[in-house]
């Protein structure tokens, strides 16, 4: 017991001690996933690293005054150790390392990976480093952080229950969980509609939930839902689809299911004309709980 407690020590200092690094892929801490899983992150994978330098250039995903008042809202600083599920290019997790905080980005794409361990040497940020993970099996030994957060990434997972459970092992108790992502309507037909819109621009798109089944997911997690902050994040139509890189057909399908909606709302977004452009509003909600 003595020896394997000490073994979790040395793993914390590795986790917590190393500057701008990008931690190898371990497996040790976490349970079986199955084919459909490993299949989708697969996916994920070959999607973001084709697309992860288009990705970055969306203000929302690196506009750094917008990520630091995020930081700013889960109230993190020195002596907090933070982790980023699903980091992306990371520039979230740089902000929280701006703030004095100890910072992991967890991601499974390669491509983003690099591109965050280059923007941190390259802005010579302390205590921020990257781990190579699933996140339905964090690499990381229970209660290893105080907190953990998700930024838009939930509509990403099979399973979102599972991550969620993963965010709560890793997070000690007396500590905070931060859900941030887009939602769809709570009309069942509009949501439908919305999702499948979604898989037209990204195949990586699973499903938005709307704040009900954001709730849901919480109570049968046995966490405390304290405060929920809504937003919206407003694209383009055109800076929208770069993202996701779609094919032409479906670029004109897209365009063709924003105008109907236009009229009549089948996608239960906020959109509108300017100057002859689609320009649309994902709506969205920041989730504080508890662990």
């Amino acid at each position: 017991m003595q020896r394997s407690w000490r073994r979790h020590q040395r793993k914390q200092s590795l986790l917590f001690g190393v500057r701008n690094a990008v931690l190898p892929l371990d497996l040790r801490y976490s349970n079986p996933m199955s084919a459909e899983k490993i299949s989708h992150a697969e996916r994920i994978q070959k999607q973001f690293n084709t697309q992860a330098e288009a990705y970055a250039k969306l203000s929302f995903a690196s506009e750094m005054a917008g990520l630091q008042r995020v930081a700013g809202f889960t109230k993190v600083g020195q002596g907090d150790r933070v982790l980023d599920v699903a980091c992306g290019p990371g520039f979230l997790t740089m902000a929280i390392a701006m703030t004095g905080a100890t910072a992991v980005g967890l991601d499974i794409t390669p491509a983003f990976l690099a591109m965050g361990q280059r923007e941190t040497r390259e802005r010579g940020i302390e205590r921020c480093s990257r781990a190579r993970g699933l996140v339905e099996r964090m690499p990381f030994p229970d209660a290893a952080f105080n907190v953990s957060i998700c930024r838009a990434a939930f509509h990403h997972f099979p399973d979102p229950a599972t991550v969620l459970a993963e965010m709560k092992r890793i997070t000690k108790p007396g500590g905070a969980l931060y859900v941030l992502d887009l939602m769809s309507s709570s009309d069942p037909e509009k949501a439908a509609a919305h999702n499948a819109m979604e898989k037209l621009c990204d195949p990586t798109h699973v499903k938005a939930l709307c704040e009900t089944e954001f709730q849901q997911m919480f109570e049968a997690a046995g966490l405390e839902l304290t405060d929920t902050r809504h937003a919206e994040t407003t694209y383009s139509f055109e800076d929208w689809i770069t993202h996701g890189g779609p094919s032409v057909k479906n670029i004109e399908r897209l365009r063709a299911l924003f105008q109907e909606s236009l009229q009549h709302d089948t996608l239960g977004l906020r959109i509108w004309e300017e100057d002859g452009a689609i320009h649309f509003a994902h709506p969205g909600a920041a989730f504080v709980l508890n662990r």
